[in-house]
């Protein structure tokens, strides 16, 4: 079976072996493994390539293309006038197509207070509000229009929800913890989990992409997360010490709480990235890091960010 543009999700696949056509293809670049049976890889070839440019792409078979990206915020689209956002929407495709840029992040998050917390949704899903189900009509005409890959760009755990207290990151402030200023949830906490990977899951059913990228919510602050299921998970699983005051009072421990922070949270991201790619099997991920963990070693502990770290989860880095 030979998917239509290449497009395809594990329930089309499943469905196809059992109509006895267990070998399909797609369109996803590079070479193909007794791995890929199931969905072989092959090029597109497009734009009428000449000789040198057919031997390039056969060549290089657009693996490892440096990707010249525009970040665009959704919110700036959006308009109460359905006539005012369709403009809007035709002149960013307009200047994308001229801009030279073959990939878009694009935002599928309502955030117009610009705190970095998502409170409503631009698609469909089962938890937050819609503001407006935007997000797949746009990244479709980025893709068809402009021809660039677009990205979905979502948070890890920024979102504001009316949810118990226990699912939210905790500070540890004047000797107690408490809930943390940036109202983030917890990834160690088993239902904020399910919750953020139920908005993710939504999304890639209900709209078509090339990749998420994670947003730069993802760190955890040398006083966060002292949570129970942290602390819990800390000691009983890493074996460092159970109290905040103890793991603080040294640096080698601070190092390797933090160190184990971050694993954590990109454990957490693998999560979510399988269940997209459930709908979605052949998306690409990409997670913002700050600049400071690349130009200083000691911020690690400061953030829970590491280049390293982040080069064993994800296909791209955006500093």
């Amino acid at each position: 079976m030979v998917c239509p543009y290449g497009e395809y999700n594990t329930i089309a696949l499943e469905a196809a072996a059992r109509s006895g056509m267990p070998l399909t293809m797609d369109l996803g670049d590079g070479d193909n493994t007794l791995a890929d049976i199931g969905a072989m890889k092959r090029l597109i070839v497009t734009n009428n390539a000449d000789v040198d440019q057919f031997a390039r792409l056969i060549k290089e078979q657009r693996i490892g293309q440096a990707l010249v990206v525009a970040h665009i915020d959704m919110d700036y689209l959006y308009d109460e006038s359905l006539e005012q956002t369709s403009r809007n929407i035709n002149a960013l495709v307009q200047r994308i197509q001229s801009s030279g840029v073959n990939t878009v992040f694009l935002q599928a998050f309502s955030d117009p207070d610009s705190d970095g917390i998502a409170e409503q949704l631009y698609f469909p899903n089962r938890h937050l509000p819609v503001r407006r189900d935007l997000f797949n009509h746009v990244a479709l005409l980025l893709r068809s229009q402009a021809e660039v890959k677009v990205y979905a760009w979502l948070p890890i755990m920024a979102y504001k929800a009316n949810l118990p207290d226990e699912w939210y990151v905790k500070q540890w402030h004047k000797g107690i913890p408490k809930i943390s200023k940036n109202w983030h949830l917890s990834p160690f906490n088993a239902s904020a989990r399910q919750f953020v990977g139920d908005i993710f899951e939504d999304l890639a059913r209900y709209s078509d992409f090339n990749g998420i990228l994670f947003h730069d919510d993802g760190i955890l602050s040398d006083f966060e997360d002292v949570s129970t299921p942290t602390m819990t998970y800390t000691y009983g699983v890493r074996g460092l010490p159970a109290e905040f005051e103890t793991i603080h009072a040294s640096t080698e421990l601070r190092m390797q709480w933090a160190q184990h922070k971050t694993e954590l949270i990109g454990q957490f991201t693998d999560r979510i990235t399988s269940r997209v790619k459930f709908y979605r099997p052949y998306i690409k991920t990409v997670r913002n890091l700050y600049a400071q963990p690349l130009l200083n070693k000691n911020s690690h502990e400061w953030y829970a960010q590491s280049f390293d770290a982040f080069m064993e989860h994800y296909d791209y880095i955006a500093v």
